[in-house]
């Protein structure tokens, strides 16, 4: 039910901030990571974008299924995360209250790097606790990476904090 929310959004027309995301940031590799001239690149997901919109096609639907695709792995990580912490219930009702959640459904579709930070903030927080659960180097320098791209979505959270 919560994934029939979220797919309605898969044919939305282009929203401003979004028509900004590929006029300016996901032109290329380049603009991708460097073009800062406003606050509101979410650089890694805008090379990720390119990326797929070079793979894909420019067809709005398609183009929406990347940050669908975060949507649903934010989603499978933080259960997983809950259920490493407090069973398979805690991971099952952590999953509902997200898939049906306005701002996560409201995010699901958006051509923005929103998603796709909160898939990687997951994606550290069920390493990090896999790790205390069993320590590991290969899963500190997982939750490094994770940490390290998801920065790399939104850098300019820090900056202009």
């Amino acid at each position: 039910m919560g994934t029939a929310l979220a797919c309605r959004h898969l044919n939305d027309g282009i929203w401003y901030d979004e028509a900004y995301t590929l006029w300016f940031f996901a032109l290329s590799p380049r603009s991708a990571l460097t073009d800062f001239h406003l606050p509101n690149n979410h650089p890694f997901f805008s090379l990720c974008l390119y990326l797929w919109q070079w793979a894909y096609g420019s067809n709005v639907f398609m183009l929406r299924l990347l940050p669908f695709f975060c949507w649903l792995a934010a989603i499978h990580l933080s259960a997983r995360a809950a259920s490493r912490l407090g069973g398979a219930r805690f991971g099952l009702l952590t999953g509902m209250v997200l898939m049906f959640s306005h701002p996560f459904v409201n995010y699901s579709c958006q051509l923005r790097g929103y998603i796709m930070a909160a898939a990687f903030f997951a994606a550290a927080m069920d390493t990090a606790i896999a790790h205390r659960l069993a320590p590991s180097r290969r899963l500190l320098a997982l939750f490094a990476l994770y940490q390290a791209l998801g920065s790399a979505v939104l850098p300019t959270q820090a900056l202009f904090a």
